[in-house]
């Protein structure tokens, strides 16, 4: 469930696993942030802002950012989060987002 005007809302949904890779971490191995937005609701949703901060053990993994891919939207990215601005999300769509950081402690 996501937040839209600062209410809970069943009709976006929004999916995040961590692709471990091992069993655990240790300082210099990948971690890859596996997302998918759902729009569940038989409407086209629009502007929708996706914002993903990380503590401050994960960083980018090269040139000061973080490696992301989204199916769709323009993305922005600092040394500390990424931010995902999509237009719009048709009825039942889904929409992929893959981020990849580095553990550093």
């Amino acid at each position: 469930m996501a937040e839209i005007n600062n209410e809970k809302n069943k009709s976006l949904e929004v999916r995040c696993n961590l692709n471990k890779g091992k069993e655990f971490y240790y300082r210099g191995n990948k971690v890859v942030f596996n997302i998918e937005i759902i729009n569940n609701s038989p409407d086209e949703l629009k502007n929708i802002i996706f914002h993903q901060s990380f503590p401050k053990n994960i960083k980018p993994n090269c040139n000061n950012q973080f490696s992301v891919y989204s199916s769709c939207g323009d993305i922005v990215c600092t040394d500390t989060c990424v931010i995902i601005a999509i237009e719009k999300i048709t009825a039942n769509e889904i929409i992929v987002i893959s981020i990849e950081g580095v553990i550093y402690e």
